[in-house]
């Protein structure tokens, strides 16, 4: 038999009866074998816990050991909650650590008995002994619940902030304190802590200054007017890793590059801040992020360069937080090093310069004829054709928010080639793409209607009710393009193949307005109806068009004609002689 190393008991005393219960299960072969060994062995526990005073240590942490192993295979354990508080509440260290084990996993944060819980935990955090001041630290982001951030938070921060605590345990302490202020936001007051936060920002140790920022990340972002007074010292802290990079302390290094986790992380926490007002502190920024801009550069190392490119990416982003106030020789590097991170073969890398690109477009609120960014368009426009479908859906976004009225039919119209071949996980929401642009950036809206029209002959299966009834209206609202609509909508009925939404377009603008081109050649009330009833069939095909006493006649093979579906607009009066206002009814 393997032997088990078990947390809790020395490599001498290595719980046999706990070994051969683990055996025991494993040698099960049938679950109901398997139910009948777990309830001996409960009803075992429970016995021996019925009597605590006559358990020894080496007992309990056997027994609580066993109903760990039981709870972690799927069943039920509701007792043995006093003999787990008693191993917390041991001065030694193998007790500690099996007791917090199994209060993580087997108290609940609502358990009545989680105070006394809450007292042991509190006595270790107090301590001075690291040990149990991590194993409380772990625990406590384990468990979690309203109650334990309600009583631990305050232990928790004195814990983080004081000089005499060891570094290792600060990192706990900060990386616990996070997790309690998401369970419970409302337990940290931001005024009184702010200034506790940026204290710690002084600190040299990695690993707390790491943790310190993860934490200061999500306080900003609740409270980001509180902790703008820790803007100074983040980045004084960035341009020291940025442009005194030899001065760094080995321990920093990765690949050569300072601690580009840290270098996100302040990165992160910047962007939530417009640019500093102060001078020095605006240029330290400013020289810091031209560097990352301009001296990165893609590495053999797989390693080196995705961690490289994390901090650029960042950079990017501060830019692109800083909108309109953001240093103007910063966005045309920007603006350069995306375009080439949008041509190379990575996917991932031009999917985030797709995205960045785009949120640069954005920046612009609808002026999307920035120059440097329109210059990038034939590149985007081939992203439309890639072959990770993340990719064309963030071209596609991107090609939208670039979309002005300087370029919008250029757009369109390359959008509307792409749709024919688009896959069907895209269509949708290029067509609606499209039918937005059209209607927002047509200057005609005979172009518009043209648009729509060509968008249920390419893809009908995909345009929403939404984008076919919009087409109505704005022909209902705009006498002047009735005609035009009517006309057009009659050819489009003409093709051989014919959507079910043309042909609703039809019924309705034709049932409306087709008096206005019934004078036309070719385009009477009959020849009206009759594509229309073509269309209901599924195209031409259905149909002989001939001319027998001014009739179309339908093949031979059938017999009866197709059921009225036209809406109440449509009818023979309504066709033939003009509109149907101030007319009876005939449909």
């Amino acid at each position: 038999m393997n032997t088990l190393n078990i947390p809790g008991f020395s490599s001498g005393d290595q719980a046999r009866g706990l070994q051969n219960f683990i055996t025991d299960i494993r040698n099960c072969t049938s679950r109901e074998a398997e139910q009948m060994r777990i309830d001996k062995e409960l009803a075992n526990i429970r016995h021996k816990f019925s009597s605590p005073a006559t358990l020894s240590p080496y007992q309990r942490k056997k027994y609580v050991w066993k109903l760990v192993y039981i709870f972690t295979l799927g069943y039920e354990v509701d007792f043995g909650h006093m003999e787990i508080i008693a191993l917390i509440s041991s001065g030694k260290f193998s007790e500690k650590s099996v007791g917090y084990v199994a209060v993580s996993l087997l108290m609940k944060s609502d358990n009545e008995m989680m105070t006394l819980v809450v007292n042991s935990v509190r006595n270790d955090l107090l301590s001075h002994n690291n040990y149990f001041q991590s194993l409380a630290l772990a625990s406590i982001a384990n468990i979690g619940g309203a109650e334990f951030a309600e009583a631990l938070t305050p232990d928790v921060q004195r814990v983080l902030t004081s000089k005499d605590t060891d570094a290792v345990v600060r990192k706990k302490a900060a990386l616990c304190l996070l997790k309690l202020f998401r369970t419970n936001p409302d337990n940290i007051t931001h005024p009184e802590w702010a200034p506790q936060m940026a204290r710690l920002l002084e600190e040299r140790h990695l690993g707390v200054l790491l943790s310190a920022m993860s934490l200061l990340i999500a306080l900003a972002s609740k409270a980001p007017g509180d902790y703008e007074l820790c803007v100074p010292y983040v980045i004084a802290l960035l341009s020291r890793l940025v442009l005194t990079p030899r001065a760094v302390m080995e321990d920093y290094l990765y690949y050569n590059t300072p601690s580009p986790w840290l270098q996100v992380k302040f990165l992160k926490f910047l962007q939530l801040y417009p640019p500093p007002q102060d001078g020095t502190q605006a240029e330290r920024l400013s020289d810091s992020l031209k560097k990352i801009l301009t001296h990165t550069a893609v590495s053999d190392t797989v390693n080196k360069s995705n961690a490289d490119h994390a901090v650029l990416f960042e950079a990017l982003n501060v830019v692109l937080s800083q909108g309109q106030a953001a240093h103007a020789g910063l966005k045309g590097q920007a603006l350069t090093l995306l375009g080439r991170f949008i041509s190379v073969k990575e996917p991932n890398i031009r999917y985030l310069g797709l995205e960045a690109l785009g949120r640069f477009a954005q920046l612009t609120e609808g002026k999307g004829a920035d120059e440097g960014i329109n210059k990038h368009m034939s590149t985007v426009f081939v992203s439309l054709k890639d072959a990770d479908i993340s990719v064309r859906r963030q071209a596609l976004d991107l090609v939208f928010a670039m979309c002005d009225h300087s370029n919008a039919r250029e757009i369109v119209g390359e959008l509307a080639t792409n749709l024919a071949t688009a896959d069907a996980g895209i269509r949708e929401e290029m067509v609606l793409k499209i039918a937005v642009l059209a209607e927002r950036y047509a200057t005609d809206l005979r172009w518009y209607v043209d648009t729509v029209l060509q968008l249920i002959h390419l893809a009908g299966d995909y345009v929403s009710d939404d984008v076919w009834h919009r087409i109505i209206q704005i022909v209902t609202g705009h006498k002047e393009l009735q005609s035009y609509a009517a006309e057009n909508v009659f050819r489009a009925l003409e093709a051989r193949t014919v959507h079910e939404s043309a042909v609703l377009v039809g019924g309705y603008v034709l049932g409306e307005f087709g008096y206005l081109i019934a004078e036309q050649p070719g385009m009477g009330g009959e020849a009206q109806f009759g594509v229309l009833q073509v269309g209901r069939e599924g195209g031409r095909d259905g149909w002989k068009k001939g001319r027998r006493g001014g009739k179309l006649e339908r093949n031979e093979e059938q017999h009866s004609p197709p059921p009225p579906f036209f809406p109440p607009s449509l009818c023979y009066r309504s066709i033939l002689g003009g509109p149907r206002r101030g007319r009876r009814r005939c449909c």
